[in-house]
């Protein structure tokens, strides 16, 4: 079975503030807790590498004054660089957010449920199309497996 998780560069920002969260906003059991520090972990360096190569093409693209500095034009949205060519800029930033990573799935060890009644965006939602409404592997401990969802029906078992 692929435990592999494809994200793109593009997604980051999103996944890791949702994660962030997750982590603030949830009470987690202490071994979910540990996987979701793991796992941002893993997509903070992601992350670096993203910055790296963002940061790259800026470089690349910005215009510059006679002084080597960045210019930058007011904006009632903000500051803004002005660009040498803007539509190559535009086409290696979308080249650079349609990379992808993959991490691996049982680092992340959340499912839908553990969120409990958190609120969460549409938007948010994107982010964790990746955690299933219930596990669908049983847990394995030692040489014992313990099927992941008990109901009231069903206690917990041993399975030898």
């Amino acid at each position: 079975m692929n435990h592999q998780i494809e994200i793109k560069y593009g997604q980051l920002r999103g996944l890791i503030t949702i994660l962030n969260r997750i982590r603030t906003e949830c009470r987690l059991p202490v071994i979910k807790a540990l996987h979701l520090k793991r796992f941002l972990r893993t997509i903070n360096a992601e992350a670096e590498v993203y910055n790296t190569q963002y940061n790259e093409i800026v470089e690349k693209y910005v215009k510059k004054d006679d002084k080597g500095e960045r210019i930058i034009q007011p904006s009632p949205t903000g500051d803004q660089i002005q660009l040498t060519d803007g539509h190559a800029f535009a086409k290696e930033m979308q080249e650079l957010f349609e990379q992808t990573f993959e991490v691996d799935s049982r680092d992340v060890d959340l499912t839908l449920n553990d969120l409990g009644s958190m609120q969460v965006t549409a938007e948010e939602v994107e982010f964790l199309d990746f955690l299933e409404e219930e596990p669908t592997e049983p847990v394995e401990m030692s040489d014992k497996v313990i099927p992941m969802i008990p109901t009231k029906e069903t206690p917990p078992e041993i399975i030898d």
